[in-house]
């Protein structure tokens, strides 16, 4: 019987010289688990057991006839063997997410004068939500005006840049933050699988432990009875037939393209007596745009007509696909946890005091037969 798993992060506050990296901590903790595992099963392993299956349960806490909370644990069943075997428990591959780029060139790294197709009249900084499609073909005139001005979506590969809407192969499809970050999951995952295989093992079965977060719930057993060899599916999955692409897009806020008469009286609104002059003339100027990530109804309508079409002109049935997909059936092994860490935007003050924190999150990749 296993009880929770538990996550901890030891309190740094008040120690300039001993602050803790969230990132680190948790990699460390993560591994101490696995070793824990692997240890307790080859515990029973080297007394003439074999595992058999598991399953989670919950009970209750109550403490003076009041209910607390509700509790995890974990039952582990073995069954006599007379081979001796080997185990490995793995919680599947843990990186840092990549940073965001906003494009081929970020903003502020060009002059804002009047060219890309915008005359002199100012575009953006009008507070306006644009849809912008990673395929600027998408895009009405003003928002493709306004990346050729500051240097966006030159680039555009349908396999890399839009979403991939994948159905009837029964297999768990990935969380764009997979996706986005798979070619760094994928060298981890290779990277720590690779020192299991050396040692004689191969995949026997995904396992569940007592969650507390949704971290740490799953991951992968490796054993000396084990029959396959797992790999991580391709990205862009096994078969590109059975994938149907979406048009991809980010919302934007576009910062307002500055002529040179704009650019002139900012400098002057900077200068104490001539900038109270024209703050009475013209008012203050105005505040940051802060844009929200809740797609506007007018937004929602423009990107149901682009998913529409996308459909119209992709989709295929299930019957002319169905030898690819039972393909990929038979090939998949199990899901593979992925745990993501997101950096926490923190005030240069908290970094010196609490060291770098981090989000952690737990998605799910596809594993295939190798």
């Amino acid at each position: 019987v296993l009880n929770r798993i538990e996550g901890t992060i030891p309190d740094t506050c008040c120690n300039l010289f001993k602050k803790v990296d969230g990132f680190e901590h948790r990699k460390s903790e993560k591994l101490f688990v696995e070793n824990d595992i692997s240890e307790k099963f080859n515990g029973f392993s080297a007394n003439g057991y074999e595992y058999q299956d598991s399953k989670i349960f919950s009970h209750n806490l109550f403490v003076e006839n009041t209910h607390q909370w509700k509790g995890q644990h974990g039952v582990y069943r073995f069954k006599k063997s007379s081979s001796n075997s080997s185990y490995r428990f793995y919680y599947g591959p843990m990186i840092i997410a990549e940073s965001g780029s906003v494009g081929c060139k970020k903003l502020g790294c060009k002059k804002l004068g009047c060219k890309g197709g915008l005359g002199c009249k100012s575009k953006g900084g009008d507070n306006k939500q644009q849809l912008n499609f990673m395929n600027d073909e998408n895009n009405n005139e003003e928002v493709s005006a306004l990346n050729k001005h500051f240097g966006l979506r030159k680039l555009f590969e349908r396999e890399k840049n839009d979403y991939k809407y994948i159905k009837n192969n029964n297999s768990d499809s990935m969380s764009e933050f997979v996706k986005d970050n798979y070619e760094k999951i994928t060298e981890q995952f290779e990277k720590d699988i690779d020192s299991i295989y050396s040692n004689g093992l191969a995949f026997d079965c995904l396992l569940d432990l007592p969650p507390h977060t949704n971290m740490f719930t799953q991951g992968l057993l490796f054993s000396s009875n084990g029959q396959s060899k797992i790999k991580l599916a391709n990205d862009t999955s096994e078969n590109k037939d059975l994938r149907l692409f979406l048009s991809r897009f980010d919302l934007w806020y576009f910062p307002k393209v500055k002529g040179l008469f704009t650019q002139i009286l900012e400098l002057l609104y900077l200068i104490p007596i001539i900038g109270w002059i024209l703050k009475s003339l013209f008012g203050k100027k105005k505040n940051e745009i802060k844009g929200t990530d809740i797609i506007s109804e007018e937004n929602i309508e423009n990107l149901t007509s682009v998913y529409e079409k996308d459909f119209n002109e992709q989709s295929k049935s299930y019957e002319e696909n169905k030898a690819e997909i039972e393909l990929f059936k038979k090939n998949y092994l199990s899901k593979v946890p992925v745990t993501i860490a997101f950096k926490k935007k923190q005030s240069w003050w908290d970094k010196l005091w609490y060291g770098q924190q981090y989000n952690f999150y737990t998605y799910f990749a596809n594993g295939m037969k190798k």
